[in-house]
């Protein structure tokens, strides 16, 4: 079935590379005596008229992350304004590590664009500094769980897609892979196509981010091989993420 996209300024901007930018790689492996401990955790908090990030700070961020003016100070306002009201259709998701605002997201219960029971996450923004630590995991973890709680069934998001870019290729393995999406035909072998994507929402497909971006003490983390193994697929999903953050555009 078509999607019909609003014509509105949430939608003016695709998901294309704010997320993926100046990023630096994940330096840290498997947490062992002696070596530095994972990244503090991330937290999550629904932005409000009274949070503790300025609507200057907000727009800042945001800024910062798509690379041009995509937020300004009386939009960001507006945006945190909306989390005073607790039946609010869209809310603003902050994160934070060790007090420092590092990350934006976006959920609306209901857009105007998708059909009833569809929710929509977007505005992904995550400081340039802090890509690739699970501040992305984290906020896409949160806003679908506001979906999900909310009585949502579905989520839809968008991006746009080029064939034969690697960072599209990695955006499509992130968003269409690890976060459960579906679109309703395959990539483009050439060219560029804008991408709507859904996925059903349960407790089984609402997002988790890793147990490095939710911080564990060195105490919590096994040793083993299994944990190894799943340190390795973690550092995977870093890089995913540092990527698919590059080029997100939808609010």
């Amino acid at each position: 079935m078509a999607v019909a996209v609003a014509n509105n300024e949430d939608l003016a901007t695709m998901m294309q590379e704010s997320v993926l930018k100046d990023l630096p790689e994940m330096a840290h492996k498997d947490p062992v005596p002696g070596t530095a401990a994972p990244e503090a955790m991330v937290e999550v908090e629904i932005g409000s008229s009274h949070s503790r990030a300025t609507p200057r700070q907000v727009a800042t961020l945001c800024n910062k992350a798509y690379g041009y003016r995509r937020l300004s100070e009386s939009e960001a306002r507006s945006r945190l304004a909306m989390g005073d009201d607790e039946g609010a259709n869209r809310v603003l998701h902050l994160a934070f590590r060790n007090g420092k605002l590092l990350g934006c997201c976006s959920s609306t219960l209901q857009p105007p664009w998708t059909p009833r029971s569809c929710g929509h996450w977007g505005l992904l923004s995550v400081h340039p500094e802090a890509q690739g630590t699970g501040v992305a995991s984290a906020l896409v973890a949160a806003a679908e769980r506001r979906l999900l709680e909310a009585g949502c069934r579905s989520i839809q998001i968008e991006y746009e897609f080029t064939a034969g870019d690697p960072d599209s290729e990695r955006l499509l393995e992130w968003y269409e892979g690890k976060c459960g999406f579906k679109s309703g035909s395959p990539p483009p072998t050439r060219g560029s196509e804008f991408r709507c994507c859904r996925k059903k929402l349960t407790e089984k497909s609402v997002y988790q981010h890793s147990s490095r971006s939710r911080g564990l003490s060195l105490s919590e983390v096994s040793l083993t091989d299994a944990s190894s193994a799943r340190n390795t697929e973690e550092d995977e999903d870093d890089e995913l993420e540092r990527r698919a953050v590059k080029m997100c555009r939808v609010s």
